[in-house]
């Protein structure tokens, strides 16, 4: 009898081994087919999976992938780990590294791809070396806040303060005030500004800074307009500054800035380092002359700007039939423009020198007159050389000599002078 036994188990064995297995039912659907033991009536029918606590599954070692638990409390255990999704009692399933959770058909999935959502706390994304990317086809196609920023998808544009923006970059507010572009890092030589650059051609390495210094004794600069050339085959063409503006049809150049420096005013092709195309009005003094770091001269009263030829700079000069400038001096002196075309007496007691200086311009002249006692001596100072027949020196009281510029370095001393 125990042989028959053990022999009919066997046999059943083997057939577990090769064929599917059900309960309540002789014809399994699957590798394993419950059915109810009965359809009808009170009585309880179903599948109790393992019940355990948020510990418990979070503790959980060597887990088969598709493993499914029902977790009856998270009282115990934490948001970490493998249970990194059981924030709630449910069914879970284990995908090999984490519990996945299954969502009933009363709460389904949602996520930013089929439904709206809320935040319902502070979230941070770690990229690392991952890369985010958007890609909208369409006005607006992606936003914050409306029109605080847009991307135009279909344009390749980006608006600040409008979702319709008309150029790659365009800012705008409704709001009255500036629209700053600022720099609050405390580094002395870092220039805050908008950088403008090319790189087709004939914009090969051309850049342009719209800037601010606010340390200027860090060599920053205020505004540059530049071009850096990378490539010795391409045709540049200048890297110009231009301000323009627009009533609604063609945009009018009102203001030109050439990267060698010329600027122009009503003119996109400016000559010099100033060329007004227009009028001019100037409501306070002119000076001319000087150099980069020194001012000019603007001239005494009833003087007129006389040209000095090409690459000379103009010259203040009394007028002929003009009041004669009298001067008289008792010590050393220097003549000045304001002393052209008129007399200086030398009345001291004591033997004075009078300084001709090289900045004096081409035309210039005046009579020395020796009315005291004492000789009077005339030098040029810097570049200047003065040429005389007789000499540098009057004579003895009341002589005269004239003093002629009459090149840019060179002058004449004319009249009663002796060595």
């Amino acid at each position: 009898m125990k042989k028959q036994l053990l022999t009919a188990f066997a046999l059943t064995l083997g057939t577990l081994a090769i064929a599917q297995v059900g309960v309540h039912t002789t014809t399994p659907q699957a590798s394993f087919d419950i059915n109810a033991k009965t359809t009808t009536g009170a009585s309880a029918e179903g599948l109790l999976i393992p019940r355990v606590d948020r510990l418990k599954a979070q503790t959980m070692t060597g887990i088969a992938t598709s493993t499914m638990i029902y977790v009856n409390s998270i009282a115990n255990g934490s948001l970490g780990g493998n249970a990194v999704n059981i924030n709630a009692e449910g069914y879970y399933y284990f995908d090999g590294t984490v519990w996945v959770k299954l969502n009933s058909g009363a709460s389904p999935s949602i996520n930013i791809y089929n439904a709206d959502g809320t935040l319902t706390n502070s979230r941070i994304v770690t990229q690392g070396t991952n890369t985010l990317t958007f890609n909208p086809t369409v006005n607006n196609g992606f936003s914050v806040k409306g029109s605080v920023f847009s991307v135009d998808g279909a344009n390749n544009r980006v608006g600040i303060g409008t979702t319709t923006p008309i150029a790659p970059l365009q800012i705008r507010t409704t709001v009255a005030g500036q629209v700053p572009v600022e720099v609050t890092q405390p580094i002395n030589n870092l220039l805050p500004g908008i950088r403008i650059s090319g790189t087709g051609t004939p914009a090969v390495g051309q850049t342009a800074l719209i800037g601010f210094n606010p340390n200027e004794s860090q060599g920053a600069y205020p505004i540059l307009a530049g071009a850096t050339y990378t490539s010795a085959s391409a045709s540049q063409g200048d890297a110009d500054f231009i301000v323009a503006a627009s009533q609604g049809g063609t945009a009018e150049v009102m203001l030109t800035v050439k990267n060698r420096g010329n600027v122009g005013i009503g003119t996109t092709t400016p000559q010099k380092k100033m060329h007004v195309n227009g009028g001019l009005q100037i409501t306070n003094e002119l000076s001319v002359g000087g150099d980069a770091a020194t001012a000019g001269s603007s001239g005494t009263t009833g003087q007129v700007l006389t040209s000095n030829g090409a690459g000379n700079a103009p010259t203040w000069q009394t007028p002929a039939g003009a009041n004669t400038p009298v001067r008289a001096v008792t010590s050393n002196d220097t003549l000045t423009v304001a002393d052209s075309g008129g007399f200086v007496y030398s009345s001291g007691t004591a033997a004075l020198t009078i300084t001709v200086p090289d900045t004096l311009p081409i035309g210039f002249h005046c009579v020395i007159i020796q009315q005291g006692t004492a000789q009077v001596t005339v030098v040029g100072s810097g570049t200047l050389t003065l040429n005389s027949a007789r000499g540098n020196k009057t004579r003895t009281r009341y002589s005269a000599i004239g003093v002629v510029k009459h090149a840019g370095n060179v002058g004449v001393i004319t009249g009663d002078a002796v060595n």
